[in-house]
């Protein structure tokens, strides 16, 4: 069982870097963020808007995705 002090521990053992960053033509700015833990169990991906964090998972393909989807303005 984790208590609340191993688990702020492990959220100090990550490294986080922005792999992705792009303007649509809109001027929504897309970031793509990769945060890694250090003892390499997985990896997360987060898509953000603005700032604003619109995906978060741990398949790189889908965040890329995403990003595209919010590229091209978010056609349906």
């Amino acid at each position: 069982m984790q208590t609340l002090a191993t688990i702020w521990a492990d959220e100090q053992y990550t490294d986080t870097r922005c792999i992705g960053r792009m303007t649509s033509e809109a001027g929504k700015r897309v970031t793509i963020d990769e945060t890694t833990f250090r003892d390499g169990t997985a990896n997360e991906y987060a898509v953000q808007i603005n700032g604003k964090e619109v995906f978060t998972g741990e398949n790189k393909g889908i965040a890329i995705r995403v990003a595209r989807w919010w590229m091209d303005g978010c056609p349906c």
